[in-house]
Parts: structure tokens; sequence; C-alpha cells
């Protein structure tokens, strides 16, 4: 009786945290990478899971079982990306790293399976698009008031230029940090130098007082 009672218990326990229960799901991945069953899941540098499970599939990649404590479970969902990485704290064991793309979505289903990536450190191709789109659009902005600045009524593209960064702004809120810190790099190389080639032009108008509001909006991303 009591091997019963304490078989089921050990089957039971992975599933829960200091009394907390989990989300457990599936993960897909091409290879290992030294991941072990009783690694560490991560999210934001803090442990939030585990990997209860690792096996070798007859298609000849792995799948990955894990359990996500109940109160992270939100960093579970359909705009997460699934890494191996190195843990925290430089321990030899391989980690799985949650990254989230955006806030919201819809929670992974307990018992499903989803794909993993061993690119460590890629931001992923959905917000890669986006933002790729949103800076096209900026830069042809930024072009076209250096082209026909003489004949614009003053301030007027400057607004819609305004307005574009502010749109740019609030979609770099909705990503998460570590997706964040990555897409602020490029977003801010590449507006700062169009920024500083429309200051030269506007320098050379004597309307360089316009470029205030668009150094806000600067400042806005910097501190997000």
């Amino acid at each position: 009786m009591f091997k019963n009672i304490l078989t089921v218990f050990m089957l039971w326990a992975p599933l829960t945290f200091a009394g907390e229960s989990g989300l457990d799901f599936k993960i897909r991945f091409e290879k290992l990478d030294g991941l072990e069953a009783g690694a560490g899941v991560i999210f934001d540098g803090n442990t939030v899971g585990t990997v209860e499970k690792v096996f070798f599939t007859e298609e000849g990649d792995y799948i990955v079982d894990v359990v996500v404590k109940d109160s992270f479970k939100n960093a579970a969902t359909e705009f997460s990306t699934f890494y191996i990485v190195e843990p925290p704290d430089r321990s030899d064991k391989a980690a799985v790293e949650i990254i989230l793309a955006r806030k919201g979505g819809n929670l992974i289903k307990s018992g499903s399976t989803v794909t993993g990536s061993n690119n460590a450190g890629a931001v992923p191709e959905q917000w890669i698009d986006i933002f790729k789109n949103k800076m096209t659009d900026i830069k042809d902005r930024f072009h076209e008031l250096s082209r026909e600045f003489s004949e614009i009524p003053e301030s007027e593209e400057m607004r819609k230029l305004e307005k574009s960064l502010e749109d740019l702004t609030e979609d770099l809120k909705k990503t998460g940090d570590s997706i964040r810190k990555k897409l602020k790099e490029d977003v801010l190389d590449n507006l700062e130098q169009e920024l500083e080639k429309l200051r030269e032009r506007l320098k050379e108008l004597d309307r360089e007082k316009e470029m205030k509001p668009l150094d806000n909006q600067i400042k806005k991303i910097r501190e997000i």
C-alpha cells in the first residue's frame, strides 16, 4: 500500500512546485545541445519550470517534456519561442529558455507539442517582418522630408513622421524584454542615422527647432 502511494507521489510531484501546480507540454527540437531531464526552464532569468523527460523520435528529432509553474504559465503562449541555452548559473547543464515575443496571446494547451529553436538569441521571424516593414515606412518618410522640405508646410510631414515613431514605440512595448533589447539596438541605430541626416537638412533651412518632437520620441524608445 505504502509503495503504491509513494509511486503516485513520485509521478505527481514533478507537476507541482512547492504546492503549486504546473502547465505541462512538449517541445520538439532538432538537436538537444546537452539538454537532459532535470534541467530548468528559464524565463527572464528566473527558473520557472523543469524538463521532465527527453526522448529521440522516429523522425530523427527530439521531444522534450516540460512543466512550467502555474504562476508563470502566461510566459508559455502562442507568442513564445523556446531555445536550448546555457543556464544563468553557468553550470554544465543546458536549459530551456522561453522568449516571449509579445504580451498576451493564447496559452499553450496542456499536453500539446510546440516547435522549439536551436538558434538561441535569434529574434522571431514574426517580429523581424513587422519591424522591417515599419522601418522601411519610417525611412521613406525621412527621405521624403529631406527631398521636399522646401515645399512642405511647416510641421505637417513632421507630425506624420512623429506618429510613425509613436506607433513603433507602442509595438516595442508589446515585445518581451529579451526581444525588445535586440530590436531596440537595430531600430535606434537606424533611426539615429536618419535623424542626423534630417537635422542637417533642417539646419540649412533654419528649421532645426522642428526636430524637438522627433528627439523626444527617440528618447521614449531608449527608455522603454
